[in-house]
């Protein structure tokens, strides 16, 4: 197991490097976004930061924007939407990812139809997993809750672009079905899709970010379901509550993973 650490895109990125690297982490999860980490922003200091990223030695996970919109209704703005996506993919991989993640559309709710919706999103999506495919790496899928996008919706997604595989964040699993049922409805459902995972904490009702221990998830049972379906892989701790809850939920990690 590889546990890494987000950038924050309105910090100084080489800082951000610095900062995940004294913490004792295994890879940046590079979050390619507005303001201070954009695709070209990043490109102009190409040397500097692959420079840093070898210093440091951390290895790199790419993840794209969270807002923008792949089934946008306006084709003018989901073709725009497309290009920067693809813009990030690229850069991630200039920068020594493996795996890129990508999320649904938060518009899915402007749609009266949902096929309409599931069909523009998957059109979407198999062309940036050939994208993310042609530069050497793999799509990743992190879906959010069952408004945006729902385990057999996600499934069809798998279908139609079959080289994908999937982010399970535990805090979005939480906020679908209480009490671990999420949890387990994902992790059961797809483990052979099973190619990254965030975890944070909430208390059922929305994506707060807040550190392991500080809401309602059950992490020892999560933890040991996590490595009861075989999962070894890269685990970024989305925890946005502060440097102290990411030590602790750091923390808590390492010796949950030990211990089962």
């Amino acid at each position: 197991m590889l546990l890494g650490s987000m950038n924050n895109p309105k910090e100084n990125l080489f800082e951000e490097i610095t900062r995940i690297t004294d913490m004792g982490f295994d890879f940046i999860d590079l979050t390619l976004e507005y303001p201070g980490a954009l695709p070209e922003v990043l490109m102009q200091q190409k040397k500097d930061v692959l420079d840093a990223l070898s210093t440091s030695k951390l290895k790199v996970v790419g993840h794209c924007p969270w807002f923008l919109s792949l089934a946008h209704p306006y084709d003018s703005v989901r073709d725009a939407s497309i290009k920067e996506l693809k813009e990030c993919i690229r850069a991630a991989a200039v920068f020594g990812a493996d795996k890129v993640g990508i999320h649904p559309d938060t518009r899915a709710t402007l749609y009266d139809s949902r096929g309409t919706y599931l069909s523009r999103l998957a059109t979407a999506v198999m062309e940036l997993n050939k994208e993310a495919n042609d530069n050497g790496m793999v799509l990743l899928m992190e879906p959010y809750t069952d408004d945006f996008l729902n385990a057999d919706e996600l499934a069809q997604l798998f279908h139609a672009a079959s080289s994908a595989r999937l982010t399970l964040d535990i805090g979005h699993a939480n906020i679908i079905l209480p009490e671990s049922k999420g949890i387990d409805l994902m992790l059961d459902k797809f483990k052979h899709k099973l190619y990254h995972m965030h975890l944070s904490d909430n208390h059922g009702e929305k994506d707060e970010h807040i550190g392991l221990g500080k809401g309602a998830i059950d992490w020892e049972k999560t933890i040991k379901k996590i490595k009861s379906v075989g999962y070894d892989g890269t685990i970024t701790l989305e925890v946005f509550s502060g440097k102290a809850d990411l030590e602790g939920s750091k923390l808590i990690a390492r010796e949950l993973w030990q211990k089962f």
